[in-house]
């Protein structure tokens, strides 16, 4: 256990961790698709590791374009994507 400056003997001092993974594009056809597979993981984690706080997830895209206005295409286009 470990115990954080200033904080009362007995506490528990959670640890934040950022996992980036990286998904293929044949695992994410849709958004439905994607929030399906978060789903799946949010169930998996609570059931292995119910100790585990899940705290919130998100989507990072990373893109490589030759022109700066490549940028502007691709977010105008994500913009568009249903919620």
């Amino acid at each position: 256990m470990r115990r954080e400056l200033g904080k009362p003997a007995g506490t528990i001092v959670m640890i934040t961790f950022i996992m980036l993974t990286r998904l293929s594009p044949d695992a994410v056809q849709s958004p439905q698709a994607l929030e399906q597979l978060e789903r799946n993981a949010m169930e998996r984690v609570r059931k292995d590791c119910p100790d585990v706080e899940w705290v919130s997830n998100y989507a990072i895209l990373v893109v490589r374009v030759a022109q700066s206005d490549g940028v502007l295409r691709v977010v105008f286009s994500c913009d568009s994507l249903p919620a």
